[in-house]
């Protein structure tokens, strides 16, 4: 775009040649200032997307704060997710307690702008305490589909349903049916 408007300017304006580079130069800072103003400003998809992947599979807990609001709430079978930001830390804490390689895998998402649903697979391996039961060193690979609604750039609202039967069977703690 520098260039265009170099290009632009007559041969014999009086503009000088230090007048022309220091508009080459506003026009470059400009245009760096709208780019880095754009990685700012994420889609919701995007947020959804690093937030499964810093906070659930990094395990990146001190950064829960970047992604969900104070007024988080969770509705979630089976699941105690406390509330606010203090609650979605203490799951994703206790969660790598009984599976410390815990990790989600976004298999599908639908982008509805406010509200984000996604698809995920999650995987990792019994090998600590978990909903008082004992470690059994299985591995666990299990569907996951969650509804999650955001406000201002951060998660407010979050359900879903975890197919628990398959992970409870893989663990041995119900008999596979099929």
């Amino acid at each position: 775009m520098a260039l265009f408007i170099w290009d632009a300017l007559p041969q014999s304006s009086p503009m000088s040649i230090k007048a022309r580079f220091g508009w080459v130069f506003l026009l470059l800072s400009f245009s760096g200032y709208v780019s880095m103003k754009e990685k700012i400003m994420k889609s919701n998809a995007d947020i959804v997307r690093e937030a499964c992947h810093i906070v659930w599979t990094e395990g990146q807990i001190d950064r829960v704060d970047e992604f969900y609001a104070d007024d988080f709430v969770a509705d979630y079978a089976f699941t105690d997710w406390g509330s606010g930001i203090e609650g979605v830390k203490a799951l994703a804490a206790s969660v790598r307690v009984g599976l410390p390689d815990y990790r989600e895998e976004i298999k599908f998402l639908i982008d509805g702008g406010d509200y984000i649903v996604v698809e995920l697979l999650i995987e990792g391996t019994h090998t600590g305490p978990m909903n008082g039961m004992a470690p059994t060193g299985k591995s666990v690979a299990f569907r996951d589909v969650t509804i999650l609604k955001l406000r201002d750039g951060k998660i407010i609202e979050q359900r879903g349903l975890s197919d628990y039967l398959t992970m409870f069977q893989q663990l041995g703690v119900i008999p596979e049916m099929f």
